[in-house]
């Protein structure tokens, strides 16, 4: 059912946003995004639906989207290792991380990329405590318009009438603070907070809204050390999702 996917896409979409790190001191670009070939991040996860496994994280490969080459970012669980989520990545080593799209893969097949008519820019950097990013605030959009949700079509639930969707996300870092993980002890790592809200509009179901609150805390120079999200469905249809993540091992070139 493509509304369930695409609505279990939106914390995909929350792990992605929260991904990179930055570091404090705003002259120190070259380095500030720790996306070389082969760096690995591996997480502890549990949640709601699927319970605790592992999530791996790396980078690799590149593709050409349009006139830009991408860096790739490769996501995978250890309960299902023949599924892989790559997102399409470009770091401008200036002051902007774009997303240009996503594609499912298992078992080596391709279900589906999805790549976006315009690249949306995932964060401005160096990040300042008490900065707010608005990533998209969009009203009315084509269900296959929207940039992290895959839909063949806008007409989600199957009525013969296309479908709107409204979403908002806006991020804001909130503090520095030292956290431990399994994976060791990260000091002044930025707490960032984002804030989701998508309503979608159904000519036949109606308005489902989801509300979604993202808590991470990223390491300059190592990336997410920490993740925790919650996301509520205003529909009985769909269970609200809670997941925890704390990096267990990491790998940087």
């Amino acid at each position: 059912m493509y509304f369930r996917r695409g609505l279990l896409l939106f914390s995909v979409l929350m792990v992605v946003l929260t991904i990179f790190s930055c570091d404090e001191d705003g002259d120190n670009l070259e380095s500030y995004i720790p996306n070389e070939e082969g760096s690995t991040w591996v997480y502890n996860v549990t949640d709601n639906t699927i319970g605790t496994f592992t999530r791996t994280v790396k980078v690799k490969g590149e593709r050409v989207i349009g006139e830009t080459t991408c860096q790739i970012m490769e996501d995978t669980k250890s309960n299902a290792p023949e599924d892989v989520m790559r997102t399409f990545f470009h770091d401008n080593e200036i002051n902007t991380v774009s997303i240009y799209g996503y594609e499912s893969v298992t078992d080596g097949n391709v279900n589906w990329t999805h790549y976006f008519t315009e690249a949306w820019v995932e964060y401005y950097y160096p990040f300042v405590v008490g900065s707010s990013l608005t990533i998209i605030d969009e009203k009315g959009m084509n269900p296959t318009d929207v940039p992290f949700i895959y839909f063949p079509d806008d007409d989600i639930d199957d009525d013969g009438v296309d479908d709107t969707i409204d979403l908002t996300i806006i991020a804001y870092v909130q503090s520095q603070e030292d956290i431990t993980v399994p994976a060791g002890t990260f000091e002044d790592a930025f707490k960032i907070y984002t804030d989701g809200d998508m309503t979608f509009h159904l000519s036949t179901w109606g308005d489902i809204s989801v509300e979604m609150d993202n808590y991470s805390w990223n390491k300059p120079h190592i990336g997410r050390v920490k993740n925790d999200t919650t996301i509520d469905y205003d529909t009985e249809y769909i269970p609200d999702y809670e997941s925890h993540s704390e990096l267990t091992t990491y790998e940087l070139p």
